[in-house]
């Protein structure tokens, strides 16, 4: 019931604010043209009690055209209110036929009877937001339609229930739906402030057009009585306000009828409600009452069968504890004069072992120790060798790039100084000699030449041309 409800209330929503809307503008439109049709009264009338009470008053004779105006906005507002009452009010067979009368009478005005009417309305300020109110009214019409449309397809095929008559999956008594009218119009909750105000606009344009009217027709009758002209026919004019003002008026009342139906359905409901509210609470407290005996009777026989059942249980374990405590104290004590013994007898045997073990570690370890420091010693020559061998060859690659380089090259310091100052001149003339043996060929004579004369300065300390006579042997033997 919750969630049908739920799912009703979420349409229902939907459709009061499109209708909300759709209302607020209606409602507009027809203030608007209310209040038009109040300040459109001609103060003819006015003009005309005065001219009354001096017996010399004139009737001003209108136009056919501005007459057959008249009768057409006349007609126009009529039509209005009748679309309000077949929407809002449909198959009111009386309304209707009311409508109908007022509009075959509006039909059959004499000019003359117009021309009495004129007098206190003013075709040209009627209606003048008739259109717009039209056009809001359709705007509103399919909601109603679709509705009854709905209700009759129903209806047809057996399934046209109420709310109330929907089985309930809560116990309390549901709130019973309203009729057609009131669902389309603001769906099961209770007729908003916009459809109200609505309504009563209408009603007062319809109100203000019968007062109008009913002025109208009280003109023709005292010109009848004082022999000014007149000639019309009053008691119709006040036939045609009647019809449309009691249409307008059952609109009203419909909204009214559903705010009030609204109001009688949710007390009846909250009595319902409230009604079984209390034989639920009665019943309910009955069965607590009897639960709560049952229970307790139930808990005090667990409690006494739980307790000497814990006392039996107690019994047993504390005789099967002190025969236990016998038993595990003679297991230790037979154990801890086994354990002692062979505690004894396998320490002696540990230490011996261990005594053996580490004197044959201690000498495995001396023979070990000489093997690596021998070994590491070797390696280390080795390995400084061939650091020397590596260093010395890297020299001599750089000595050979410095030796082949042009003259204008800037050339390595270290290379022209002898060994005593840290240099590698010695090493030099052992590249220039190595490559004049291998490489000199034809031109070994004229390197020789340039070697020997290198060793001159060499000789004689002057390294830096030593190292020049060394480069252009090089060059010579290369070449």
């Amino acid at each position: 019931m919750k969630t049908l409800t739920n799912k009703r209330t979420t349409v229902q929503t939907g459709e009061n604010m499109k209708q909300f809307q759709v209302l607020r503008a209606l409602l507009s439109v027809v203030a608007i043209i209310m209040v038009v049709t109040i300040v459109s009264i001609n103060p003819a009338y006015a003009q005309y009690t005065v001219n009354e009470s001096k017996a010399d008053a004139t009737q001003i004779q209108y136009s056919t055209e501005e007459l057959e105006s008249l009768r057409s906005k006349m007609l126009e507002l009529l039509d209005t209110v009748q679309e309000f009452s077949g929407t809002l009010i449909p198959n009111d067979a009386h309304a209707s036929e009311r409508l109908q009368a007022a509009r075959t009478q509006l039909e059959q005005f004499t000019l003359k009877d117009l021309n009495a009417l004129r007098a206190s309305i003013d075709p040209s300020k009627m209606n003048k937001d008739l259109e717009q109110a039209r056009a809001t009214l359709n705007d509103f019409k399919p909601t109603l339609e679709a509705y009854k449309n709905k209700r009759s397809r129903n209806s047809a095929t057996g399934g046209d229930k109420e709310w109330s008559d929907i089985a309930p999956s809560s116990p309390l008594p549901g709130i019973e739906g309203p009729d057609a009218v009131c669902e389309a119009l603001v769906g099961s909750g209770r007729p908003s402030s916009a459809v109200v105000i609505a309504a009563n606009a209408v009603y007062f344009a319809a109100k203000v057009l019968d007062i109008a009217l009913n002025r109208g027709c009280n003109q023709v009758a005292v010109a009848v009585i004082l022999g000014n002209g007149g000639g019309g026919n009053a008691s119709i004019a006040c036939v045609v306000s009647d019809g449309i003002l009691f249409a307008a008026e059952l609109v009203r009342d419909k909204i009214a009828s559903c705010d009030d139906d609204f109001t009688k359905r949710s007390v009846h409901a909250s009595v319902n409600r409230l009604a079984t509210i209390h034989t639920d609470l009665e019943d309910s407290v009955a069965n607590d009452n009897a639960n709560k005996n049952t229970i307790l009777a139930n808990d005090n026989t667990n409690k006494n069968t739980i307790v000497a059942n814990d006392t039996a249980n107690k019994n047993t374990i504390v005789a099967n504890d002190n025969a236990n405590l016998l038993t595990i104290k003679t297991a230790i004590n037979t154990g801890t004069t086994t354990v002692t013994t062979a505690v004894g007898d396998g320490t002696t045997q540990i230490l011996n072992n261990d005594n053996t073990n580490r004197n044959t570690i201690i000498a495995n370890d001396n023979t070990n120790k000489d093997t690596i420091i021998a070994n590491d010693n070797s390696n280390t020559a080795n390995l400084l060798a061939d650091a020397k061998a590596n260093k010395i060859e890297l020299i001599r690659l750089q000595i050979a790039a410095d030796l082949a380089s042009t003259d204008s090259s800037v050339l390595v310091g270290a290379f022209m100084l002898p060994a005593v100052q840290g240099g590698y001149l010695e090493l030099v003339r052992t590249v220039v000699v190595q490559a004049i043996t291998n490489l000199a060929g034809s031109s070994t004579s004229q390197a020789n030449s340039l070697l020997a004369e290198g060793d001159s300065y060499k000789n004689a300390g002057d390294y830096k041309n030593a190292y020049a006579s060394y480069r252009k042997a090089y060059k010579v033997a290369v070449k």
